[in-house]
C-alpha cells in the first residue's frame, strides 16, 4: 500500500482505493484491508495512562516484573550435576528432604540414625555441593547467595 500510494503520488494521481486496485493487482477490498493494517496501530508509551472503569492504569503495570523464584531455579539446575553425583544414600536423603517434603525426624527414623546426625549429613553434602558450584562460578557470586535454596531446612 505504502509503495503503491507513492507510485501513484508521484504520477500526480490520487490514490483513490480503486486506482490503488488498479495499480497493485489486487481488489479494492484487499485494498481496504491493507490501510487498515498499514494504520491499525500506534505505538504508545509504557508510562501512558488508560481510562478504565473511573480509574486511571498505567499501561506498564501489568507488565511483568522479576521473579526471585527464576534466579533459585537456574541455581538449582546448575547444581543438578553435583546432586547427581551424591552418593545412594544422600541422594536419598536429597529425595525424601526436598521433593517428598519429608521432615528430617521422620528420614532419620526410616534410616535408623538420630535427627541430629541427619541434620550434620544434609549441611555436609549441601556444603560440598557449595563448594564445587563456587570454583565453577563465572558470574563472582559467593556461593552462599548462588545456592541458598541447598541449604538444609528445620524439621517440622
Amino acid at each position: 500500500m505504502r509503495r503503491a500510494t507513492a507510485d501513484l503520488a508521484a504520477e500526480g494521481t490520487s490514490a483513490s482505493p480503486a486506482r490503488l486496485a488498479e495499480h497493485s493487482g489486487l481488489t479494492e477490498e484487499e485494498v481496504r484491508q491493507g490501510n487498515e493494517a498499514l494504520h491499525g496501530f500506534r505505538a504508545m508509551s509504557l508510562i501512558a495512562n488508560l481510562p478504565t472503569d473511573g480509574a486511571t492504569l498505567c499501561l506498564g503495570a501489568p507488565v511483568g516484573a522479576d521473579d526471585d523464584a527464576l534466579d533459585l531455579m537456574l541455581d538449582r539446575e546448575a547444581a543438578r550435576g553435583d546432586i547427581s553425583r551424591l552418593a545412594e544414600r544422600e541422594m536419598w536423603v536429597h529425595y525424601l528432604r526436598f521433593c517428598a517434603g519429608m521432615p528430617q525426624s521422620a528420614i532419620a527414623a526410616e534410616l535408623g540414625i538420630s535427627q541430629m546426625h541427619l541434620s550434620r549429613l544434609i549441611a555436609e553434602f549441601y556444603r560440598r555441593i557449595r563448594e564445587d558450584a563456587k570454583s565453577r562460578d563465572s558470574r563472582g557470586r559467593p556461593a552462599s547467595d548462588r545456592f541458598r535454596g541447598f541449604r538444609a531446612r528445620p524439621s517440622r
